[in-house]
């Protein structure tokens, strides 16, 4: 039998007088095309490559659009055929070699700094010690300065106690505390400058010690395990060095202070009691090792306020030979190798005897 083609429902006068749209590739040819109502309107037909863009087929009047399966329907709604890839190509799953290399080097260079800083016990910030772990290297500090300001005579020195001078946080739920130890060096008004300069060039390399000129002179270093030093001027011939714990440490097992002076020790600051006619009311001692292992010690007698006499240049010169400084307030003078400072402070008298190393 011969099959009868079935004749299409679409209109006529197409491009190039061949039934027009209906023969345009993958409209006309779509089985059950012509049938579907409203074919000719599927939104976005017209954009669809092979429709469109046939030349003269959107621009015939009364030519019908192709229909094209899916025109006009988000992409996302197309069911793809199976083993059809749509869109942009996809990025291999597989992480490239160097990025895999990277990461594990990286984190072998983290677990040896790990294990580095764990055999070698050092610290990497101020918060991993403690104030007690501190100590020594602030003790050593005070007798480097007091070796770089005393030597030749040419100034008189004084240490103070390890003294607690605050609390600090060290995180939000532990606490802390910042200590000090001072040297006070007494020189001939005039030479306060001359003093910075000598103990900073004294000093260890390892300090990295910078002097500050202009008229605020002073030094800052840094003589490790997170510890400061300061120095700079207090007075008319009074230098103060400052060596500092810093904020913020937890505070650790901090040795007590030192007990009271023997009676040997205290002859010269009694000495200078009994001829003002003064009677000491506390007595401490003040003591470090020097770099030989020889104590450097200073024993301070304090009185009752208002014990204080006048001047003091006045009540002492005579019984002392070339003093270093004699001003109102402050007498400092060597006798026996041994340095001598007295001074009136809030109306009370300090007397401080310092033994060498």
């Amino acid at each position: 039998m011969t099959a009868v083609e079935p004749r299409s429902t679409q209109p006529t006068g197409g491009v190039g007088g061949d039934g027009g749209a209906p023969n345009v590739p993958g409209a006309a040819n779509v089985p059950g095309a012509a049938n579907v109502p409203g074919a000719a309107n599927v939104p976005g037909a017209a954009n669809v490559p092979g429709a469109a863009n046939v030349p003269g087929a959107a621009n015939v009047p009364g030519a019908a659009k192709p229909w094209v399966p899916n025109a006009g329907v988000p992409h996302a709604a197309v069911p793809h055929a199976a083993g059809v890839r749509s869109g942009p190509p996809r990025r291999s799953g597989r992480p490239r070699r160097w990025m895999v290399a990277a990461t594990l080097a990286w984190g072998l260079v983290l677990a040896g700094g790990v294990v580095w800083s764990v055999y070698q016990g050092k610290p990497t910030a101020r918060e991993q010690t403690t104030v007690a772990q501190a100590k020594p290297t602030v003790d050593r500090a005070v007798a480097e300065v007091v070796s770089a300001a005393a030597g030749a005579g040419r100034a008189v020195v004084a240490i103070s106690g390890f003294d607690r001078v605050g609390e600090c946080p060290v995180t939000v739920l532990r606490s802390g505390a910042r200590y000090q130890r001072t040297v006070t060096a007494y020189v001939p008004v005039g030479s306060e400058r001359a003093l910075l300069s000598r103990v900073a060039l004294r000093l260890p390399a390892s300090y990295g010690v910078t002097e500050r000129r202009g008229s605020a002179p002073g030094l800052v270093g840094d003589v490790g395990l997170f510890t400061q030093l300061t120095g700079a001027v207090r007075g008319p011939g009074e230098v103060r060095f400052v060596i500092d714990t810093g904020s913020c440490r937890p505070e650790g097992d901090v040795a007590a202070d030192e007990p009271a002076p023997a009676s040997a020790s205290r002859v010269p600051v009694q000495s200078v009691l009994t001829t003002l006619g003064v009677t000491a009311a506390r007595w401490r001692t003040y003591r470090v090792s020097c770099a030989n292992g020889a104590p450097l010690s200073t024993v301070e007698a304090e009185t009752e306020a208002g014990t204080a006499p006048g001047r003091l240049d006045d009540a002492l010169d005579a019984t002392i030979v070339a003093p270093v400084l004699a001003t109102a307030d402050v007498l400092a003078y060597r006798k026996a190798s041994v340095d001598v400072a007295v001074r009136t402070v809030g109306g009370r008298l300090l007397v401080t005897a310092t033994t060498l190393c």
